[in-house]
């Protein structure tokens, strides 16, 4: 195996690995762009050009944005942070010893930063590999919303969709499948607990089910899916739904990656980091996003508002390590934070601490929102 040596082409000049194109290292990029750092060359890995601004996925399905509305484009990103970008993945990251395979050889590194998201709990269910639909990557959003067009011109009594998951991500998706199917899909969403959205207020839970009833969403909760067909779902107990197209949105597991390296891990099984975001066993290594643990504060939910304030602290702390004329940044997860669920095309749930309200101008401000990140990170794209 080929090995690329971090300073093989000046002994002077240092390697910056970014893998992963998530919400932190989006952040990273555009601070590179601004002041690049001195001596140090940047490389950014990650498989599929295009990744998605999460918050606008559902308005993409339900055809609020296009395509390009929702999306970064890590190609153009990296040529305005003067980076190189490789469109693939990484296999396997050894932090004490400082190199990355990929494709084969080994990338050797100064440091190495990881924000690759995670990957989807209960893919080891049967059928679900072969016949569910993630929302990973950016290719998976345009192929749902595809296939989901196909099971529109289906007879009714074949056709039917069934969303897995009853978080914010299952909540939002199956609401904007309704609403694009305007009734001519039946859409279901199944859900293992009892109570839509866990762990946000039971108020919240409640409004999203009164939305689903709205749009017509069947609720099935407190069952587990048993197994995927290709035009079915099995719930525990032995029932079958009829299913022409899966959604698996069921929260978050560790991606693979981390298990095929020698990181440190968490008890739950991903990258374990510290205050400064960086690895706990002391090697060059940072993190960011679903796909770390932090020691400090190990039930931080996996969401996406916990890596867009990572990024700052994460492109201080990698920039400090390259320039080391600076201290390095503690990050300090918020005890709280706002959330705005869109349910239709004029609502939104907003929850914010133990309050919980469904309103017009909360989707309003979801809106505005979301345009106003994506606007932050906007280069043209690359041809």
């Amino acid at each position: 195996m080929s090995r690329l040596s971090p300073n093989q082409l000046n002994a002077a000049v240092k390697r910056l690995l970014l893998v992963g194109g998530g919400h932190a290292h989006i952040e990273v990029l555009r601070q590179l762009a601004q002041q690049h750092i001195s001596d140090t060359e940047i490389l950014l890995v990650s498989p599929g050009r295009f990744v998605a601004y999460t918050g606008m996925v559902p308005g993409y399905l339900a055809d609020r944005y296009s395509a390009s509305e929702m999306r970064f484009d890590l190609a153009a990103l990296a040529r305005s942070a003067r980076a190189t970008y490789l469109d693939t993945a990484v296999q396997l990251v050894d932090g004490l010893a400082r190199i990355a395979e990929v494709e084969g050889r080994q990338i050797g590194f100064d440091a190495c930063s990881l924000d690759i998201g995670s990957a989807p709990a209960g893919w080891n269910v049967p059928g679900v590999e072969a016949h569910a639909v993630p929302l990973r990557p950016l290719g998976n959003v345009e192929l749902l919303r595809e296939r989901f067009d196909a099971v529109m011109r289906m007879p009714r009594a074949a056709s039917g969709c069934v969303v897995v998951g009853g978080g914010a991500g299952g909540v939002e998706v199956a609401l904007a499948l309704a609403e694009r199917g305007r009734g001519t899909v039946r859409v279901t969403l199944v859900h293992a607990e009892d109570a839509l959205l866990p762990g946000y207020p039971q108020r919240a839970g409640r409004l999203a089910r009164r939305a689903c009833d709205r749009a017509g969403v069947d609720i099935r909760t407190g069952h587990a899916v048993q197994a995927v067909g290709a035009d079915h779902v099995v719930l525990a107990g032995g029932e079958r739904i009829p299913s022409a197209l899966t959604v698996w949105l069921t929260g978050a597991a560790p991606p693979p990656l981390i298990a095929h390296s020698t990181l440190p891990h968490s008890l739950s099984g991903y990258v374990e980091v510290d205050d400064f975001l960086r690895s706990s066993d002391g090697s060059p290594v940072w993190g960011a996003g679903d796909c770390i643990t932090l020691r400090s504060h190990p039930n931080t939910p996996k969401a996406g508002v916990y890596a867009v304030r990572q990024g700052p602290v994460l492109a201080h702390n990698l920039r400090a390590f390259c320039e080391p004329d600076g201290a390095s940044r503690r990050y300090r997860p918020q005890a709280r934070f706002l959330s705005l669920l869109a349910v239709s095309r004029h609502r939104a749930i907003l929850s914010w601490g133990g309050v919980a309200l469904d309103a017009r101008w909360a989707q309003r401000l979801k809106q505005w929102i979301d345009r106003r990140f994506v606007a932050r990170y906007r280069v043209p794209e690359s041809n």
